[in-house]
């Protein structure tokens, strides 16, 4: 990768360089220690990780876990220097009684370049409880309280965030679940602290064989995290809300329809979003089937309080599969995306009916049997 490169880049210069290794042993019944070693190297930029970790089981419903981590990061331009990385928990699961308690703690030095860490320089804690009925007879099967809280500092003690959710769940024979919660939230977003909160209720049911629903709604406070040039970002009212239905017609065919709105509004609306889904199967034979999908997506902004664009698009995406046994298949496949541009300005219009991706795709794949 480094070859393609400019010279005046951190990753320019030679090949990438990448090597993972892991050792685990058992120790006990479903109790194991292990050790992962990553090394990364391109250009000027290099990169060790070193971790060990242990599971370690105290009872028939209770675990322990637990992991250590140190990073090496070397290079101009980037995270440069040591850093390291804790994570401890312990967890409960019985019939009725089910509790987590986690902690996790990331230096600000710490760095991965083979791994995934969306945050660091947090010293986190988080709790969840629950119990469940069951009850012996009757439509319902389980019902109970839950609870669930984080809190989340710096490494200079300042807090970041802070939320306390608290649901009550309802499961039916069926199946079928009730959910209603609420939640409390702090968060500390471009050095403004913000209080949210939310109601929400969910529901969804597969009783028919032929029939199924999903359905969610949530209102509450939420942030524009966008704000209009010259606004810092402030609190406003938000409601969410989502449908999904799906349709089996037959024993070959799917039918799935789903929609998705959120709004945030003050004084006045400051955005709305729609999405809409359509996605039909049908398995033609037990090796060929074919798929449709139609997405339509709908930015609706005030732009006198929010940097976003108005924005419509449909895609439609056409699948063919021809799969003789698992392993080998043959895929056709045709996308295309529609958006509310007008040429030759490429302005936002109101109608989605310039085509600004369009492509035709072949895959095969072929299982050697040996």
């Amino acid at each position: 990768m480094g070859r393609r490169l400019l010279a005046t880049d951190d990753f320019a210069g030679g090949r990438t360089r990448i090597g993972v290794a892991r050792i685990q042993r058992d120790i006990g019944r479903e109790s194991n220690v292990g050790f992962l070693l990553t090394t990364y190297r391109s250009g000027a930029i290099s990169n060790q990780v070193y971790s060990a970790d242990m599971r370690y089981k105290l009872h028939s419903n209770w675990v322990v876990t637990g992991q250590a981590a140190l990073s090496r990061t070397t290079g101009a331009g980037v995270a440069a220097g040591q850093g390291t990385a804790w994570f401890g928990e312990i967890r409960h699961t019985g019939r009725h009684l089910s509790y987590t308690s986690t902690y996790r703690d990331r230096s600000p030095g710490f760095h991965s370049e083979l791994g995934y860490i969306p945050r660091v320089d947090i010293r986190q804690t988080r709790n969840s409880f629950g119990y469940t009925w069951r009850p012996e007879e009757g439509r319902l099967v389980s019902f109970g309280p839950s609870a669930a809280s984080a809190v989340t500092w710096d490494h200079a003690g300042r807090l970041q965030d802070w939320s306390v959710e608290t649901p009550f769940t309802f499961r039916f024979h069926g199946p079928a679940t009730l959910e209603i919660s609420r939640e409390e939230e702090f968060e500390r977003f471009a050095n403004l602290g913000f209080r949210k909160h939310g109601t929400s209720v969910a529901f969804d049911t597969q009783k028919w064989k032929w029939f199924g629903i999903s359905t969610s709604f949530r209102t509450g406070i939420d942030v524009n995290y966008y704000p209009a040039a010259g606004i810092e970002p402030f609190a406003a009212a938000a409601q969410d809300g989502s449908a999904s239905f799906t349709f089996r017609p037959g024993a070959r065919v799917r039918i799935e329809e789903s929609y998705v709105y959120s709004r945030l509004a003050a004084h006045d609306v400051i955005f709305d979003n729609h999405i809409a889904r359509s996605k039909a199967n049908y398995q033609l034979t037990r090796a060929f089937s074919v798929r449709a999908i139609l997405d339509y997506n709908a930015v609706l902004p005030n732009q006198g309080l929010v940097d976003l664009e108005r924005a419509k698009r449909i895609n439609l995406d056409l699948l063919a599969t021809y799969m003789p046994h698992p392993g080998t298949a043959l895929h056709v496949g045709y996308g295309d995306r529609y958006e509310n541009l007008a040429l030759p300005s490429m302005m936002r219009v109101n109608i989605p009916g310039y085509s600004t991706g369009r492509q035709v795709f072949v895959k095969l794949s072929y299982m050697l049997r040996l």
